[in-house]
């Protein structure tokens, strides 16, 4: 039989006040026995730190330039980063385009490739954009990337 999960009683309220407007948005938790604990409201996608481990989505003007190109990756096999986002690598799934873990987003100075079942690596690009550095965000094992 399922059990349900009961959650203390208490209710949140948003607060639309004009200070609120000001900071962000506030939460207030009001309990029975008349006890209130105020707290910031996380929307997500603001607030959050470079480098946070959500999904990125889309290509900054920054990295237009990265479209259609082709790298070879830690001195083993050569990518491909595909204009529509999609990321080719012969390996983890990413033979061939529409796999949904295999494609490559940008912020203003981050690069996130998503390389199949091996996760979410960032990295940066050179300055000269002939080559790049970085890690997989899952265990921090290095990457580096040469342009073609």
């Amino acid at each position: 039989m399922a059990r349900a999960l009961l959650l203390p009683a208490a209710f949140l309220v948003s607060l639309c006040s004009a200070a609120a407007a000001k900071t962000g948005c506030a939460a207030v938790a009001k309990y029975p026995d008349g006890s209130e604990i105020t707290r910031e409201c996380i929307v997500e996608g603001e607030g959050k730190a470079k480098g946070a481990r959500g999904s990125v989505n889309g290509i900054d003007e920054e990295f237009l330039w990265l479209k259609d190109t082709r790298w070879n990756w830690n001195n083993w096999r050569d990518v491909i980063f595909k204009a529509n986002g999609a990321f080719l690598a012969p390996a983890e799934g990413c033979e061939r385009e529409g796999n949904p873990q295999c494609k490559w987003a940008t912020d203003s100075d981050k690069l996130y490739v998503y390389f199949g079942g091996a996760g979410r690596h960032t990295l940066t690009v050179a300055p000269d954009q002939q080559s790049m550095y970085g890690a997989r965000d899952s265990d921090g094992d290095e990457v580096s990337a040469a342009r073609r």
